[in-house]
């Protein structure tokens, strides 16, 4: 990545000045839909062609909020310092914050707020995402860093010698044409490999969130692509599958432990440790609720079984039979003097406990 050719500084400016109009122009004229479906939209707008106004930050026609601010801030900085300097980016959106702006999003706000707490600028970020507790993050950022893509290229001519270069790379095949395809020598040896897959996994990767269904993937276009995904994960011990779609093809695995590996080989030691904090706790939550459900069916057939026997009991009270229920309480009465097996017996001579005792059988106990 290099500067832009300052020979082409016309070009520059010209870029610069579509781009962040247009960005602000966007953003104007959406603002006023801002949190709303798209059936909210049509019922209310309609089509938004014009700028009208409005919505839940109630602004003026035409008038932008925090994504065209920042914006402002990031391209103020590079272009007064010359480059990428993320001290003085902060500072700048500190004193943006400062003026008591009509919109700040809560990640912004948790960034800023701990940056004036005294937290340098590269861990306030990581705090916030530790206090808000969320792997999503918005689309803010990607709404304010045109300037970025603006001041900076890969800057490679069309002389022989730069396309050779590609060639030899295997970017570009002997006939000049891109290849989609991973070329080889970038990812011979490991330490390549994991720097190409960490990129690839931030360019087209996805997970699912902690506590979900797992699932991780890479979204590519070509199915030889795919494949040759699915390779370079096989060669550090990971075992993806493949699935075609209508439009791209996906390199997968559903397995949270091969999740979890490609974290710890990809560096993101963070976001392999929630994961298996959160896969620790899904399965002590599980036993939890197999012991519970486990309890609570014994506990139903207790009382199902509690239920017969009251049920058999009032029948045997209300027998015609006096002498059943007489001779049964007399055996009752003395049951700490008698045999179990010959108290049931004794019972089970009534002809009203002949059907409930009928399946039983019983044996004198060993002496």
């Amino acid at each position: 990545m290099t500067p832009f050719p300052a020979h082409d500084e016309a070009a520059v400016r010209d870029r610069f000045r579509g781009t962040l109009l247009g960005l602000a122009t966007g953003e104007a004229l959406g603002e006023p839909a801002d949190f709303l479906t798209a059936a909210q939209i049509e019922e209310r707008f309609g089509v938004i062609t014009e700028m009208v106004g409005g919505g839940c930050h109630d602004v003026a026609p035409g008038e932008t909020t925090d994504a065209t601010q920042m914006m402002l801030c990031l391209a103020r900085s590079l272009a007064d310092v010359g480059g990428f300097d993320p001290e003085d980016i902060m500072r700048r959106y500190d004193g943006w914050f400062a003026t008591h702006p009509r919109d700040v999003s809560l990640t912004v706000r948790t960034v800023l707020l701990s940056y004036r707490s005294g937290t340098q600028w590269d861990l306030a970020s990581r705090r916030a995402f530790e206090i808000l507790g969320s792997p999503a993050a918005g689309n803010g950022s990607l709404m304010r860093c045109a300037p970025i893509g603006l001041r900076y290229e890969v800057a490679l001519g069309d002389e022989d010698r730069d396309l050779q270069l590609l060639n030899e790379l295997g970017v570009l095949s002997d006939d000049l044409q891109l290849q989609m395809r991973v070329p080889r020598r970038l990812v011979e040896r490991r330490c390549c490999l994991v720097a190409f897959l960490r990129g690839l996994f931030l360019g087209c990767g996805s997970v699912s969130a902690p506590g979900a269904p797992v699932h991780m993937e890479f979204t590519v276009e070509d199915p030889d692509l795919a494949a040759q995904v699915q390779g370079m994960l096989a060669r550090l011990g990971l075992a993806f599958k493949l699935t075609e779609r209508d439009r791209n093809v996906a390199c997968y695995t559903k397995r949270s432990q091969t999740a979890a590996d490609l974290f710890a080989v990809l560096g993101a030691h963070e976001a392999c440790l929630r994961w298996e904090e959160h896969a620790v706790l899904g399965t002590v939550r599980e036993n939890a609720n197999r012991l519970a459900n486990c309890d609570e069916a014994n506990a139903r057939r207790a009382a199902a079984a509690a239920e017969r026997q009251a049920a058999a009991a009032r029948a045997l009270m209300a027998s015609p039979d006096s002498s059943c229920w007489l001779s049964t309480s007399m055996v009752l009465g003395r049951r700490s003097q008698l045999p179990l097996a010959s108290s049931l017996r004794k019972i089970g001579s009534c002809p009203a406990w002949t059907m409930i005792l009928s399946p039983i059988r019983f044996s004198q106990p060993a002496m």
